[in-house]
């Protein structure tokens, strides 16, 4: 992960400089920026077990991110996200009636994308943005190995650990409400066909330094 963590801001910086040596841009300095609030992550067509289902988790969201504004109305930037599912088959006997399984699934990300601003009012801006989302993600199940009731667990097997990384498109829109110079409120929605199909929908304050 060190090499892609180097890669992608390489990358960032490449696209950056290529596109500011055609057109005048000294106005519009690098930024980094940082946001925190409640997100929704949904992951669809999950599986476990040849059995599928969908997954999702409301959470606090931190989001770090660096980019550059090219133009006015243009810019790339990358970004940070964490977000973590559990699921117990014991409370879902209905979908899993064997055996007792508690899944962790983890996933830490990185999305670089190219954003197209439109200003619609002095203190809101509508924001297309379209890139990559490079997972790194982490599966870990364990299983009921000794009973305490018929549908609870006493004691359960070591985790079983999968990682893996994976590329994927991702496209989105957010509504981003000015309330000074630095500071604002974003409402946003993701979309990639990740694994199926992964939605993000955040509200959070954001700070631009």
């Amino acid at each position: 992960m060190k090499k892609l963590k180097i890669v992608l801001i390489l990358s960032c910086l490449v696209i950056s400089q290529s596109v500011c040596s055609e057109e005048e841009t000294k106005d519009f300095d690098p930024f980094f920026s940082f946001g925190i609030g409640f997100s929704v992550l949904a992951q669809n067509d999950f599986k476990l077990n040849g059995i599928t289902f969908d997954e999702s988790e409301l959470g606090l969201a931190i989001s770090p991110t660096i980019g550059y504004q090219l133009t006015k109305d243009w810019g790339v930037s990358l970004q940070y996200s964490e977000y973590g599912f559990r699921f117990r088959t014991e409370e879902n006997r209905d979908i899993f009636p064997a055996p007792l399984l508690n899944v962790r699934h983890g996933l830490s990300h990185y999305t670089l994308t190219g954003t197209y601003n439109i200003p619609v009012l002095n203190w809101l801006d509508l924001k297309l943005n379209a890139g990559l989302i490079i997972a790194d993600d982490i599966e870990q199940s364990r299983e009921c190995i000794e009973f305490s009731s018929v549908v609870r667990c006493n004691t359960w097997s070591p985790y079983e650990v999968n990682q893996q990384t994976k590329v994927s498109a991702i496209a989105g829109t957010s509504l981003f409400f000015k309330f000074s110079e630095s500071w604002g409120l974003k409402l946003g929605y993701q979309y990639s066909p990740y694994r199926n199909g992964l939605t993000k929908t955040d509200l959070m304050i954001r700070y631009n330094f």
